[in-house]
């Protein structure tokens, strides 16, 4: 596949799916700015804030591992053949129950891996945000500050 560079867009929305998953597409498209030519700018798979796992991870629980994605999306030369790579090894009989784990993740969720205090430190709005809001908002919003256009 082709590098990518996340410092002239952002990868793709955590709402886009493949394979009826959220996260991966956006996930593909980390890995992809870890190929050579590449720039992940200030994305991350495993997450900004240090304690707190990123979203990418909790795709994961199809079981797949991250390093076997990673390196089926170096040697793939299309997303077609990634998604028949993912498809021929995951398990995705729960796929609905780790959507719901996705869209369904909390601010106030993320307070039982690091304290709520932490994450303000990165994202000072977020003192403004319930917890109840949804830690989709929270990457969208990311997004949106490193592209405001």
């Amino acid at each position: 596949m082709e590098s990518l560079d996340l410092t002239k867009k952002p990868p793709r929305s955590p709402y886009d799916t493949l394979l009826g998953l959220y996260m991966l597409p956006r996930t593909i498209d980390k890995l992809r700015a870890e190929l050579p030519g590449g720039k992940l700018g200030g994305y991350s798979i495993i997450g900004t804030i240090p304690g707190l796992a990123g979203l990418s991870l909790t795709l994961l629980e199809i079981d797949i591992k991250l390093e076997e994605l990673r390196t089926a999306v170096s040697l793939c030369a299309t997303e077609e053949e990634v998604v028949e790579w993912i498809h021929a090894r995951a398990d995705l009989s729960d796929v609905n129950g780790v959507n719901q784990r996705l869209v369904g993740s909390t601010l106030g969720d993320a307070e039982v891996y690091v304290p709520l205090e932490r994450v303000m430190q990165v994202y000072p709005f977020l003192r403004e945000w319930p917890k109840s809001t949804p830690r989709f908002d929270l990457v969208l919003r990311d997004d949106l500050h490193h592209f405001p256009n």
